[in-house]
């Protein structure tokens, strides 16, 4: 855990996380639409499957509703995905200075070992 009491490693597990999962999800749609949650399409009904118009309508409705939320969190998860690697990257860099800054000064009190001061 890092001084700013955000673990980088965690991040990066959760960035891999999420982004395994939208594999996952891109898995599912034929080749090419990965990312457009077309996959979905194949659970609508036609008539002969449902026996009932208001079912039909009902879940064909529930099918599309479903399609422009999964494209939504696919396309958000990316989103947050890269703002965790921005947010990661941020931190590490955070830290590196600070790791630095405390070696300089320990440097400076005890003296370099090197004899450069």
């Amino acid at each position: 855990m890092s001084g700013f009491q955000v673990d980088p490693e965690v991040l990066g597990r959760v960035e891999r996380g999420i982004t395994e999962a939208l594999e996952n999800l891109g898995a599912l749609a034929p080749h090419g639409s990965e990312r457009s949650a077309i996959g979905l399409e194949r659970l609508r009904f036609e008539f002969w499957e449902a026996g009932h118009q208001g079912l039909l309508d009902t879940h064909n409705n529930m099918v599309e509703r479903m399609h422009w939320c999964l494209r939504d969190l696919l396309t958000e998860s990316e989103d947050h995905v890269e703002r965790l690697v921005d947010t990661r990257t941020a931190y590490e860099k955070a830290q590196d200075a600070a790791t630095a800054a405390f070696q300089k000064i320990l440097d400076t009190v005890q003296g370099d070992p090197l004899g450069g001061s």
